[in-house]
């Protein structure tokens, strides 16, 4: 295996594009705030054959029904940025849109009974099918301002042609499935990056990883590039700002 090769499958964060969420795969965690919404963690198979997607429940409320992370990761003016997630129906489609703070105010609906998308505003939108009912859902937009608002929206619809986060009455059994959310730079959704628990959680483990491997050579450019991304997850943990 080449030394390029090995590098990149054992440490992603060196040489591939970074998903600035946490619990990507837990919405039932606390980083999630469910706005008129319930969430039941591992209901059914997620697309990698794991029981760990979760359900999505709208109730009874006029209002939007969905999640918004709680993100304090920083996004760079200017830059373009792709959010993206697995859904599977169940009675509801999906928006995704991101935080307006710093990624405008634009959304995509998809449509995940037929695999078509619905409106979209102010970005582009892509969806594929990836078998068994899953489809990954993909909006990229261009960052207005800096900020550490990278944070995204999965919210449900009842219709394609819905504004952002526009209200409906739900019926409280109605919903979508949702597995392997991500946010990363970029225009083109990349392979979707796990992270478990936090960012910084993650950043650690890659740096026991580099630190612990016998076979790999350590270049002091790799130790300062994890301790910068320590430290700038310290310095915006500080400064939470959230904005809907």
């Amino acid at each position: 295996v080449s030394q390029s090769r090995y590098k990149k499958a054992v440490y992603p964060f060196v040489t591939d594009n970074r998903n600035l969420l946490s619990y990507t795969e837990d919405f039932g965690n606390g980083y999630w705030t469910k706005q008129n919404a319930t969430v039941t963690t591992n209901t059914t198979n997620a697309p990698n054959g794991t029981l760990s997607a979760d359900t999505l429940i709208d109730n009874s409320t006029n209002s939007f029904h969905g999640l918004t992370s709680n993100g304090t990761e920083s996004i760079t003016v200017g830059l373009s940025y792709v959010g993206s997630i697995y859904a599977k129906y169940n009675g509801r489609n999906i928006q995704l849109a991101f935080d307006t703070a710093n990624l405008g105010s634009g959304y995509a609906n998809f449509d995940l009974q037929n695999g078509v998308l619905g409106n979209v505003s102010n970005g582009s939108a892509t969806i594929t099918n990836v078998g068994n009912g899953w489809y990954r859902c993909t909006f990229t937009t261009i960052a207005l301002s800096t900020g550490n608002g990278a944070k995204l929206y999965p919210i449900l619809i009842d219709s394609l042609s819905a504004t952002r986060a526009s209200s409906y009455i739900g019926n409280g059994t109605s919903g979508a499935y949702l597995w392997g959310a991500q946010l990363e730079p970029g225009s083109t959704a990349t392979t979707y990056q796990p992270i478990a628990t936090t960012q910084q959680s993650y950043i650690s483990k890659q740096l026991l990883q580099i630190t612990e491997h016998p076979l790999k050579v350590i270049t002091l450019q790799e130790i300062f590039q994890v301790f910068i991304m320590q430290a700038i997850f310290q310095i915006f943990a500080i400064s939470k700002v959230s904005q809907f």
